[in-house]
């Protein structure tokens, strides 16, 4: 190998070097995925916060996002090329729990990383009110639940018999197998607690219901 093409392989070997620092230095950015559409009113939304080209240095400061709470729930890494571009990524996912309608602000913030401190975008979303898993369905229009005494009248002294009927569209996937029995504490009312049940079945506007019936004595 002459001196020329040892100087050669040298400057390519260095250019290349050169090349991949400046693909993993370049493009450090952190953003919310997604930053905008909508979340659903007391479901567990999932969004990620992502770290491209850089890492956090310590914990993540969320800034303060009225009626939303947030639970860090998982992190990930991963590294890609594209287009002669190394790009390394860690995402931080968390649960967001939107407690009421409207619309959701994530306020723009700081964030300090191995690259610097670094700007994460607003995000904003619309807060709508929760389905049932992908059925588009909401609670109410599938199951139905109802407390009441089964005597027409009842004297004070008198022991009646609570009944509470929890119930599921039978159209829809049901695993009332997996209920327990309800927890109540009542306020001027004593029980033995809803230690009883059995399966039974309804109708409610044209619809048919699977339901589990827990009755207790009360006084």
């Amino acid at each position: 190998m002459t001196r020329n093409e040892l100087t050669l392989k040298c400057i390519i070997g260095l250019a290349l070097i050169i090349a991949f620092g400046s693909a993993l230095a370049s493009g450090q950015q952190v953003y919310w995925s997604p930053n905008s559409g909508t979340l659903q009113q007391g479901k567990a939304n999932r969004l990620q916060l992502h770290f491209e080209g850089c890492s956090p240095s310590g914990s993540v400061d969320l800034p303060n996002a009225p009626n939303a709470d947030f639970t860090r729930v998982g992190q990930s890494s991963s590294m890609n090329i594209f287009n002669s571009r190394v790009v390394q990524k860690l995402i931080i996912e968390y649960q967001v729990s939107p407690t009421a309608q409207g619309t959701l602000t994530i306020p723009g913030f700081s964030v300090d990383t191995d690259q610097g401190s670094l700007e994460v975008p607003a995000a904003k979303f619309e807060i709508t009110e929760a389905t049932v898993g992908n059925t588009g369905m909401k609670p109410e229009d599938i199951f139905k639940s109802e407390l009441s005494a089964i005597e027409d009248s009842i004297y004070e002294g008198e022991i009646f018999t609570l009944r509470y009927v929890l119930g599921v569209r039978q159209d829809y996937q049901n695993r009332l197998n997996d209920i327990s029995p309800p927890q109540w504490n009542p306020v001027g009312v004593v029980t033995k607690g809803f230690e009883s049940h059995r399966s039974t079945n309804f109708k409610y506007r044209n619809h048919n219901y699977s339901a589990i019936l827990f009755e207790t004595p009360a006084m």
